[in-house]
């Protein structure tokens, strides 16, 4: 299912369906607009996959026969049995010939119409998700972002499918009985009402649950009241209610309070938590993730930069102003510190001294037992804690312990140079994959990733270079003016990296455009000097010589002169491709 591993990427997320139910993990998806691709694995074997585009589903995978295109359209009338019998032979055929597609085959025959196709395939998505969503609880996800999992999987398509009228089929499927439980005893006996951007009609519900909802439009009732004389069994009703809060299509009317929502967002939760979490709720914040010495990710306790603690302490007793600064440098300093330092036992301590220093720490350092004095820095003292806490999970496990020692002989066993690393392996990663782009001609999803790679690592020169090209490329930069400002980010790229075999040659094609020949041969000769296998370089080399030192008026090679890399003559790396393992080393001892 989808690239092989080296091609993909770290998850962003992982987790359990008991920790986030599937029906949420699709909501928060559509509430956050994703575009990446979710994984799931059953213990029984069972996998699945979900790959979204701006939050929707696209489409689907199973490892079990669920939803076959031909069976769906069937199913919707769009296709008889002897036309299904008959379509599946032509596509056998076609087969013979290479890839083929059901779907393909059925409107070259104009069995189908494109919006009998595109209503198929919503169906066809939908069933798989209701399949996906009867996954046990202790399925794993991971979820990764801008990664397409199922390329060369069904048919590729622009745009998903709304996924809120799916979400019913999915909760009746397998209930979340936990989850539901808790929402509906945090309701309790407030009365709920329609929501005023509330859209009932996108839920698919039947006639009978429609006048169910209806009753709580404008007019507040407790859900014992909603769900009387119904016509609902107990069961559906519950069902139905929390598929209006999940979906945030009701309002909960407070004491002198009530909460709007907004139509269609999904709860307010930790969308993608660890799998299993080590940390009091806390001192844990969904906001973003980082690696795991286990190889998970799991989120991360706030920086000082996004956080800083205060620092003033006037007003406050001698005691509580020394606590008060204690808490503000050690909020600083802790993620410069290893985890045996965080809690401050020596390398060689066994899992009793570990357990022991943390369950004395956690009683001095978690932000429950802080003053309400000292509440303005209990944020920096969330983070101390949280760090503790990670340090504790990590030692007291033998196997993340054993690789935590590894990150620490290496001189990466700080957080703080964890994340840098983080940083450089996540900008390399979004690199290749923007190589992987231009050399398929999406130029957009290449601008895209190389601009996050130089976001997370701006001292590579052949990120700078890329986007210096790609830039280039956009019709609205063609004349001289805009072709300049490439030139010298090119010439920028070549500061930072005198060997950056890319550069040169791009800086070449540029200022070939501009009509600057010798300039132009002298950066395409210094390309082949670097890497002698670099086909097109050489070949612009070859091609000014024949024309006795002047280029023709058509660009030699479309496909280079149409934004991809240069073409080598052996998968040998270059010289400057030879550095990029080197890319760490700044972070590690060796």
């Amino acid at each position: 299912m989808g690239d092989p591993p080296p091609n993909r990427p770290a998850s962003s997320a992982n987790g359990t369906l008991e920790k986030t139910p599937l029906i949420h993990l699709v909501l928060y998806a559509l509430q956050n607009g994703l575009t990446g691709t979710m994984e799931l694995w059953a213990p029984d074997g069972r996998r699945a996959g979900i790959l979204f585009l701006s939050g929707q589903p696209t489409k689907t995978y199973t490892s079990e026969p669920i939803g076959y295109l031909g069976t769906v359209m069937q199913e919707l009338g769009y296709l008889s049995a002897e036309e299904l019998a008959s379509s599946l032979e032509q596509l056998a055929e076609a087969k013979t010939l290479g890839p083929a597609l059901h779907g393909q085959v059925l409107l070259s025959s104009r069995t189908i119409d494109e919006d009998m196709l595109a209503a198929s395939l919503r169906q066809q998505v939908a069933q798989k998700l209701r399949h996906i969503s009867t996954f046990p609880p202790q399925s794993a996800y991971a979820y990764y972002d801008l990664f397409d999992g199922l390329r060369g999987w069904g048919m590729e398509m622009g745009e998903g499918f709304d996924p809120v009228p799916m979400i019913l089929g999915m909760l009746e499927a397998n209930p979340p009985h936990g989850h539901l439980d808790a929402a509906l005893v945090n309701v309790g006996d407030l009365p709920v009402r329609l929501g005023r951007n509330a859209n009932v009609a996108r839920l698919g519900l039947t006639p009978t649950q429609l006048a169910v909802v209806e009753r709580v439009r404008g007019k507040p009732l407790r859900l014992a009241d909603l769900l009387a004389g119904s016509g609902l069994s107990e069961s559906e009703g519950r069902l139905l209610v929390y598929l209006l809060l999940v979906t945030r299509q009701v309002d909960v009317v407070r004491p002198a309070e009530t909460h709007a929502s907004g139509s269609f967002s999904a709860p307010r939760m930790s969308p993608f938590p660890k799998a299993e979490p080590e940390t009091p709720p806390a001192a844990q914040t969904p906001l973003r993730t980082r690696p795991d010495p286990s190889g998970s990710s799991s989120p991360a306790p706030p920086t000082a930069s996004t956080s800083p603690p205060p620092t003033s302490a006037r007003g406050l007793s001698q005691e509580l102003s020394q606590r008060w600064d204690e808490i503000v440098r050690r909020a600083e300093s802790i993620d410069r510190s290893d985890y045996f330092a965080m809690l401050e036992v020596r390398r060689d301590a066994t899992l009793e001294a570990v357990q022991a220093s943390f369950f004395s720490l956690a009683k001095k350092w978690h932000p429950d037992r802080l003053p309400t004095e000292l509440a303005a820095v209990r944020d920096a003292c969330s983070r101390v804690f949280a760090r503790m806490s990670e340090a504790h999970s990590t030692l007291s496990d033998a196997a993340k312990r054993e690789t935590y020692m590894l990150l620490l002989a290496d001189g990466s066993g700080s957080p703080e140079t964890q994340q840098k690393v983080a940083k450089v392996i996540d900008a390399a990663t979004n690199f290749q994959k923007a190589e992987v782009c231009l050399r398929r001609g999406d130029h957009v999803q290449a601008e895209a990733l190389c601009q996050l790679a130089l976001d997370a690592d701006a001292t590579q020169s052949d990120y700078l270079a890329m986007m210096a090209w790609l830039l280039a490329l956009k019709p609205e930069n063609q004349s001289p003016e805009k072709t300049v400002k490439s030139l010298t980010m090119l010439g920028d790229a070549i500061k930072l990296n005198a060997r950056c075999e890319m550069a040169y040659f791009w800086r070449g094609m540029l200022l070939r455009r501009l009509g600057k020949a010798e300039a132009a041969m002298r950066d395409f000769k210094e390309a082949v000097e670097l890497n002698p296998r670099n086909i097109d370089a050489a070949r612009e080399v070859r091609l000014y010589r024949m024309r006795g030192g002047r280029f023709s008026t058509a660009p030699p090679n479309a496909k280079s002169d149409s934004g991809s890399p240069p073409r080598r003559s052996s998968p040998v790396p270059s010289k400057s491709e030879d550095a990029k393992p080197r890319l760490l080393d700044r972070f590690f001892k060796k």
